[in-house]
């Protein structure tokens, strides 16, 4: 240890001492610089969720990364210093997630958000992270006509992970999660004719989106 220390020593005498021949600093040497990081959830979707808006920005979750992997994270916005935290100089991302991430569900909601940040030696730098809603958003609009052919008539819409069932006055939205092996929602009517006969009914929704995409299935 006490080798490589005189090493390093040597190496800044020799740079200093070819700076001061030259005139010119021969690298940049980093410093660090602050940043203060704020985050907000963003959503025109409105439901009745078990998690208020507060409760949901008070368990936000931040995460900083650079090109090297995690730097500094953190479990709630509460928990970011007011002092500001301190970076190295350099490029980073700053990623923000809130709610819970389940396949599907009429009340629990998933935000999430990321914002690319430079830092600059010595200055301070402000950073928001806009949280949006993260999950596909199915709103079933049923067409007056069918309650004159069907009864206890129902929609049910889900994948491998999970599926709702949308009863005949249910107005709520439904949340789905995304992933790579369920990019679709299945979709089944099932009613009965007014003759007695049982009437079903069977479709798909073709490659769901993210962030608070509404399908509207009219019937």
């Amino acid at each position: 240890m006490k080798h490589s220390v005189k090493l390093l020593a040597a190496g800044c005498i020799a740079a200093a001492a070819l700076s001061a021949c030259s005139g010119e600093e021969p690298f940049e040497v980093k410093g660090e610089g602050k940043v203060f990081i704020s985050t907000t959830l963003n959503s025109d979707v409105k439901a009745r969720s078990r998690a208020t808006v507060e409760e949901l920005r008070e368990s936000t979750k931040i995460w900083i990364s650079n090109s090297t992997g995690l730097v500094r994270h953190f479990d709630s916005p509460n928990d970011l210093p007011s002092e500001g935290i301190k970076l190295v100089a350099g490029n980073y991302v700053a990623e923000a997630w809130a709610g819970d991430s389940v396949p599907a569900s009429f009340d629990d909601r998933y935000f999430k958000g990321r914002q690319d940040f430079t830092v600059t030696r010595g200055s301070n730098t402000a950073v928001e992270i806009t949280c949006k809603i993260a999950n596909s958003v199915v709103k079933v609009v049923w067409d007056e006509t069918v309650a004159d052919v069907l009864t206890d008539y129902k929609l049910t819409v889900g994948n491998t992970q999970g599926s709702l069932e949308f009863a005949a006055d249910e107005t709520r939205l439904g949340y789905f999660m995304r992933n790579s092996r369920d990019a679709n929602l299945s979709c089944t009517v099932a009613g009965t004719l007014l003759n007695g006969q049982a009437y079903t009914k069977e479709f798909t929704i073709d490659d769901i989106l993210p962030e608070g995409t509404e399908s509207q299935l009219p019937f």
